[in-house]
Formats: structure tokens, sequence, C-alpha cells
């Protein structure tokens, strides 16, 4: 069998890594060493290896497997096909609850909302850049880089709280587009509905194998978010013309904290940027895609932030569609609009885990040779998958509390601290300016801050689920 890494080329014929990106200003400095900076990105260029040189260097996963076998050619993403990816998985339901951060905050929140989207694209950068540490040589997922810095310790967290995250959030989606359902339409009751979008999420998936593939669903993820936007902008336009706007405060500084948790985590994602940066034709351009995804959500979340403050003020409700005429035209289309919004998000989730879990499977110890047990293996999984959500979002009470809960945590190492100590153990924690200590440090305040207050909260509503229901 003859397999093909795909890299770029290198006019050399020698292996080396490209790490500051054209037309980019270092944010961090080092004078020794490979990885100078966040900001900058690694590129691999490699001259051609054999199989051996794959396995060995663990760059056979799942994906060129199967197209071997199966005689397909692999695919790879557009930088516009990317952003889709990124825009459709950061913007979730979190959207929803941005008029209520400011509402805790004060105006103030909009700095939060812009110093949380910095934050996020250092640490994506940071996180991308581990992946290309060692010279000529690209590990192939977010637990290889916890591997490489901490040994198998590291790959255990990581897998638990990267697994937990995309399952966990994959069923609130269920969940979520279930309960509109059975609140909007009726016919069936929340747990029949739940089970069949658990399926239906899936049919994308077992088709689409990778996120090249699922591009189009991510598309259509974020065309309809524009539709909740737009709503809500009307809406809250409309609020404000007819009662001038409502009462507002500057600064709050009792419900700061609980805004931070909020406006924080409402840009987290950062766990698929290793797979969207491999999926790209030229992964050099992942900055330059990161950066962009940053622009559009964090322009898209000031606009609902200032539109809804602005409109309800100290009334704003979480989710801010509560704020709408009940049964309006607005309302509903809304509604649905967010509802389609989470159900074509999950394929995206769904890929990225399964393909997480298939890297691990080491399928050359056991695939047939004809490709046949390749297909039946990842059908299966899937479908296990599908059995699973359903099973999980239909017994466990209260599930979306859970979810918060290990959500909470999950986002505060995933997006916060991982990609930081990470990147930092990877290329040295010496010789850096106390300028570079300061953000580090800020970084670190931000997620650990908004991860214990996020997860309190999370928990105070699941003891009182627990304790008193649904009152």
């Amino acid at each position: 069998m003859n397999s093909t890494l795909i890299v770029r080329p290198s006019s050399r014929m020698s292996q080396r890594v490209s790490l500051q990106e054209d037309g980019v200003e270092p944010l961090l400095s080092r004078e020794n060493g490979i990885v100078q900076s966040p900001a900058q990105i690694a590129t691999i260029s490699a001259s051609s290896l054999d199989d051996d040189e794959y396995t060995q260097n663990g760059l056979q996963d799942f994906d060129l497997e199967l197209d071997d076998e199966l005689g397909e050619k692999h695919h790879k993403s557009t930088p516009l096909e990317a952003l889709y990816h990124l825009v459709c998985v950061i913007i979730g339901t979190g959207i929803l609850a941005l008029p209520y951060a400011m509402r805790q905050s004060g105006w103030i929140g909009l700095f939060i909302i812009l110093f949380s989207a910095i934050v996020n694209d250092s640490t994506g950068r940071m996180l991308v850049s581990c992946l290309y540490h060692q010279p000529g040589h690209r590990l192939t997922s977010y637990a290889d880089i916890g591997q490489a810095a901490f040994g198998q310790r590291g790959r255990l967290w990581v897998v638990v709280f990267y697994r937990s995250a995309l399952g966990g959030i994959t069923t609130l989606y269920v969940v979520l587009a279930g309960t509109n359902a059975a609140n909007g339409l009726g016919w069936m009751s929340t747990r029949v509905w739940i089970c069949l979008f658990s399926i239906i999420v899936m049919v994308p998936v077992l088709i689409l194998k990778s996120l090249k593939e699922v591009a189009v669903v991510s598309l259509l993820a974020t065309l309809v978010s524009v539709i909740v936007v737009i709503v809500i902008i009307l809406a809250g336009i409309s609020q404000i013309a007819e009662t001038g706007g409502a009462e507002s405060n500057i600064v709050n500084l009792v419900g700061f904290p609980s805004a931070l948790a909020s406006v924080s985590f409402s840009f987290g994602g950062n766990f698929i940027y290793p797979d969207v940066e491999a999926s790209l034709q030229e992964p050099s351009t992942f900055p330059s895609v990161l950066r962009k995804a940053m622009i559009i959500v964090c322009s898209i979340y000031l606009l609902i932030a200032i539109t809804g403050y602005a409109a309800w003020g100290t009334a704003s409700s979480s989710p801010i569609l509560d704020n709408l005429t009940p049964n309006s035209p607005g309302k509903i289309l809304a509604t649905i609009s967010i509802t389609l919004h989470v159900l074509l998000a999950c394929p995206v989730l769904i890929s990225t885990l399964t393909n997480d879990i298939e890297r691990s499977w080491k399928c050359p110890v056991w695939l047939s040779p004809v490709g046949w047990s390749a297909l039946k293996a990842r059908v299966s999984l899937r479908m296990g998958l599908a059995a699973c959500i359903s099973a999980l979002a239909v017994s466990v009470p209260y599930f979306t509390d859970w979810v918060e809960v290990m959500g909470a945590i999950a986002n505060t190492a995933l997006v916060f601290i991982f990609p930081v100590v990470f990147y930092y153990q990877l290329n040295g924690w010496d010789g850096r300016s106390w300028r570079e200590w300061a953000w580090t440090i800020s970084i670190l305040t931000v997620g650990v801050v908004g991860g214990t207050i996020g997860g309190i909260n999370a928990l105070i509503n699941l003891g009182r689920h627990l304790i008193y229901g649904n009152l």
C-alpha cells in the first residue's frame, strides 16, 4: 500500500518548520528557540516520507488509512470552508445570554467581549503552534500535545476534558433542539424528539466523514445564526423606538465576575482548532482564518450585546428570546433558527470527536486489506455515539445542568489553561519579558475566575433542580 502525506513542498527538499506568519508582528518574543510567539504559526514543509516513517512519527491517522484502503482522494478544506467551521462552532447558544451578561456587568461588559476575543485568538495560536514544536514533525491532535508536554498524564487529562466537552455540548444541543421542537410543534414528546434528532444529526457524519465534506453543514449553520442575529437586532431597534431605551448601568461590580464567566466561555471552541488546521489545504493560512473568525464572532457578539442591553437594559433575560413578544413572528423565527443552528453545529462537533476516537484505535493493526472493515467500523462508531447521545439525554435527570458543570471545568482547561501551560512547557519558561508574563497571567486569571464562577453557578442551578425540581 502506498500512502501519501499531504504537506507543503519545500524548495530545499529538507525538513523545516516556518513559524513566522507573513505580515504579522510577534505578540511575544524569545531570543533562543524555535517557537517565538503565539501569534506565529507553524507550517510543516517536508520531503517525501515513506510508510515506515509515517508510522514512527504517528502521522497515519484514520482518515489517511480509510482513503488508502477505499481508494478515495483525501480532500482538504479551503480557508473559507475552515472559516465556516470555526464560526459555526464558536457561535453557540451563548449568544443569547450576552444582553443578560451586560445586565450583570453594565456597559463595561463590551470590553469583556473584546478582551475575550483577543484571549481566544492568542490561546488558539499557542495551541496550534504546539503541534509543530519539533522541526519536521506535526503532532496530530490536542491529546498528542498534552503527551508531548507532560507524558501520558497530560494526554489523559486532555482526552477526558476534550471528549467530555465535545460529547457534552453535542448532547446539550440535541436536548435544546428536542425541547424547542416539543414546545413549539408538539406532535411528539420531548424524549421522542431528542431520539429523532440524535439520529438526524448523525446522517451527515455517516455520509461525510471529514471536516472538508461537512463544510456545507457549517455554512448553513452560520447562515442560520445570522437570521437569529437579525431578528434580535430588529426586535431591539423596535423596542428602543417604542420606549426610547431602557435603564442601564455603566459598571456593576457585583455582577462583573459572573458576566466574565458567561462572556469568556461564549468564545469557547478551540478544541477543534487542530483538526480544522489539519484539514486546510495550506496550514499556514490558519492564523488569518482564526483572526477573521474572531473578528466575525466578536462583531456579532457586540451587535447583540449593544442592541439587547440598550433595548431592555436591567430587564434583559437569558436567553434574550424571552424578552421578545410571546408568539410573535420574530420570536418564532428566532427559535426555529437557533434550533436549526445547534442541529447543524452537531455534525462538526461529532466529526471532530469521532476522528479523535478513530485515531486512537491504531487502525493498521486490525483493519482488513479490502477496506470494508474500515467502513463498518466508522458506521458502527457513529451509530453507537447516536445511541449514547439519546440514552444520556433522555435518562439523566437535568442533563443540561450536568453539562454546564462539566463544561465550566472543561472549557477552563481546554481554552485557557492547557494551551498556555503546554506552550511554555514545550518551548521553555525562561527568558520571558514582564509584558509576556503579564499577558500570560491575565489569560490564566480570566480562565480560572470564569471557570470557578461558572462552575459554582452551574452547581447551584443543579442543586436547586435536584431539590425543588423545575419549580
